[in-house]
C-alpha cells in the first residue's frame, strides 16, 4: 500500500485568516510533513460537545465526517488519508461572552486542551490563540522585541474590534510573500512572549523549556489567571508553534 498523500491534518476554525495562513506555511516546509489544512468554519466547542455526546467513543475525524460545515471533497480528503498528526487552531472566543460568563468559557477551554492534547492520539492537539488568530501579526514580523509583554484588555468590545486594532498596529506584509524565515520569526516571538507569560523571562526556550512550561494547558492556565484577575491577556499566537513541532532545531537557531 502507497504512503497517505498526507500525513499531517491542520483543522482551522476559519476558511480566511488562519486557513491562509497555514497553507502558505504548508506550501513552504519540507516535504516529509505534508499537510492538509481542512477549515472547520466554527467554533472548537462544537467538535468538542459532539465527542462529549458519544462519551468520548469517537475521534476527531469522525466528528468532522458527519459535520454539516465540511464540503464532499474536504470529507474526501479525511477519508482517503490516514492521518499520523492531527494539530487543532482556534481562537479562545471570549469575545461572544459577558463578562461574568467568561471564567466558565476559560475553564471549558482548559477541559478541551486535557482532551486535545496529543497530535498522534484520535482527538489532535489543540493550539489556542489568545484573543484569536491575527494575533501572530500583533508586531513587526522582523523585529521579535515589539511583541514583548503586549497585552489587550479582556472586555467585550476590545475583543470584537481586535481585527482592527492589528490592522492598525500590527505587520501589514503580504502573507503570500511570507518566506520560512517570516513563520520562524514569528514563531520565535511568539515563543518568546509564552516565556515571558511563565517564566517571566522573555528568552527563546530551550527544549526542556518547551515541553515543561509551554505545553498549551499551562500556557492557558497563565493566562486564564491574569483575564481573570486583571482584565487583560498577553497577546499570543500558540498556533505559530507549529513551526517547533516540524522544525525542533529552531530552538537552536540563532538568527
Amino acid at each position: 500500500m502507497e504512503d497517505s498523500r498526507y500525513n499531517t491534518l491542520l483543522i482551522v476554525e476559519g476558511e480566511k485568516c488562519e486557513y491562509k495562513y497555514f497553507s502558505k506555511f504548508a506550501s513552504l516546509i519540507s516535504k516529509d510533513r505534508r499537510i492538509k489544512v481542512v477549515p472547520f468554519c466554527n467554533d472548537i466547542y462544537e467538535i468538542y460537545k459532539s465527542i462529549k455526546e458519544l462519551d468520548g467513543n469517537t475521534t476527531t475525524i469522525d466528528v468532522l465526517l458527519y459535520c454539516l460545515n465540511l464540503n464532499d471533497d474536504q470529507k474526501e480528503i479525511l477519508i482517503k488519508n490516514k492521518f499520523v498528526y492531527i494539530y487543532l487552531v482556534f481562537d479562545l472566543e471570549l469575545q461572544n461572552d459577558r463578562i461574568e460568563n467568561q471564567k466558565d468559557s476559560l475553564s471549558k477551554i482548559e477541559e478541551m486542551l486535557n482532551l486535545f492534547n496529543n497530535e498522534t492520539s484520535e482527538y489532535g492537539k489543540l493550539f489556542i490563540n489568545y484573543p484569536m488568530m491575527e494575533s501572530y501579526r500583533h508586531f513587526k514580523i522582523d523585529d521579535v522585541m515589539t511583541l514583548e509583554n503586549k497585552t489587550i484588555t479582556s472586555t467585550n468590545e476590545v475583543l470584537i474590534n481586535y481585527k482592527n486594532i492589528v490592522g492598525m498596529e500590527g505587520d501589514n506584509k503580504n502573507i503570500y510573500s511570507y518566506t520560512l524565515n517570516d513563520f520562524y520569526n514569528i514563531c520565535k516571538a511568539h515563543l518568546m512572549q509564552a516565556m515571558l507569560l511563565t517564566t517571566n523571562c522573555f528568552k527563546i526556550p530551550s527544549i526542556n523549556d518547551y515541553y515543561e512550561h509551554l505545553l498549551p494547558i499551562n500556557l492557558h492556565l497563565a493566562q486564564q489567571e491574569i483575564i481573570l484577575k486583571k482584565k487583560i491577556m498577553l497577546v499570543l499566537n500558540t498556533s505559530s508553534f507549529i513551526y517547533t513541532e516540524f522544525y525542533q532545531g529552531a530552538f537552536n537557531k540563532k538568527n
